[in-house]
This record gives C-alpha cells, sequence and structure tokens, in this order.
C-alpha cells in the first residue's frame, strides 16, 4: 500500500501542488496536459520501494494555480525552480504525452541532474508551433537527439 503524501510548494506566486511516496534516487513524473500528477498515483507503489517517486502539476493543470506573468515559456523556469526547492539530483525523469517536452527541455539544460530519461507516448513536433518558433528546429534536434542518448527508440 502506497502512503502517497500530496504537498503545494510556492514557486514565484504560483501554488505548485505534487505528489511523492517512497525513499530514495529521485523519479520525477511529467504529465501531459490536460492531465494530473495523480494519474501517476497506481505506478507509485511499484517503485517507491526503491525511490523517491515525485509528480507534480504544472502551473494552472490540475491543483496548481497559476501567478500573474505566467505564460507558456515561463513553464520551463517554474520546473527548474521546483526541482531546486525540492533539492533533487540524480533525477529518472519519466514523462508521458506532451509531458515529453517538459521532461526533456529540463534534462537538455540541466545535464547534471539527470541520470536517466523515460518517455511514454511522447510527441515533440507540434510545440514549435506553440512556442511561436522560439524553439528552433536545431534545437528540437538537440531534444531528440538527448532522448537516444539515454536509450529512446523514437520514430
Amino acid at each position: 500500500m502506497s502512503k502517497q503524501i500530496s504537498h503545494n510548494i510556492e514557486i514565484d506566486g504560483a501554488a505548485i501542488c505534487y505528489i511523492e511516496a517512497g525513499k530514495g534516487p529521485p523519479i520525477l513524473f511529467f504529465t501531459g496536459a490536460p492531465a494530473w500528477c495523480s494519474s501517476w498515483v497506481d505506478v507509485f507503489p511499484s517503485l517507491e520501494g526503491f525511490s523517491r517517486c515525485i509528480a507534480f502539476d504544472l502551473p494552472g493543470i490540475g491543483e496548481s494555480k497559476v501567478s500573474s506573468g505566467y505564460n507558456f515559456n515561463a513553464i520551463g523556469k517554474y520546473i527548474s525552480k521546483f526541482v531546486n526547492a525540492l533539492d533533487l539530483s540524480d533525477i529518472t525523469i519519466v514523462t508521458q504525452g506532451s509531458g515529453a517536452f517538459w521532461g526533456l527541455e529540463y534534462a537538455r539544460k540541466n545535464p547534471d541532474k539527470v541520470v536517466g530519461i523515460v518517455l511514454i507516448e511522447a510527441y515533440l513536433a507540434s510545440f514549435q508551433i506553440l512556442l511561436n518558433e522560439s524553439l528552433m528546429l536545431n534545437e528540437q534536434n538537440e531534444l531528440i537527439k538527448l532522448a537516444r542518448a539515454h536509450g529512446a527508440m523514437l520514430n
């Protein structure tokens, strides 16, 4: 039986909701929109015996609140500040759907903190449009190379 604990932490005026269970090296779960962090609760019992499982809601998703000045490009900063606030290192990232973009982007910008990446039903190409072309093709290719370097098999 999993002993998940729900928390809220304030990051730049936004209340970020997250759940965690277990002790050990951290596994950080990224959900795809519009899924909530609670999507991962059935996975935790299999992993919490040897790892610290953490799933969080991005600002404006699930139980997390949005602060003023929030925009699509600010999400990466929220994620970095969330990881720093929890003092995480040697992180294994697990992503689902659009959460793959944020997980890979975090790993690309913080390679010293990430030891592995798991992509589940990931898609990346559509984010160039969402970012209004601020994510250029060469950066998108860097994300794909990073995923492959961590053992991902992409089509």
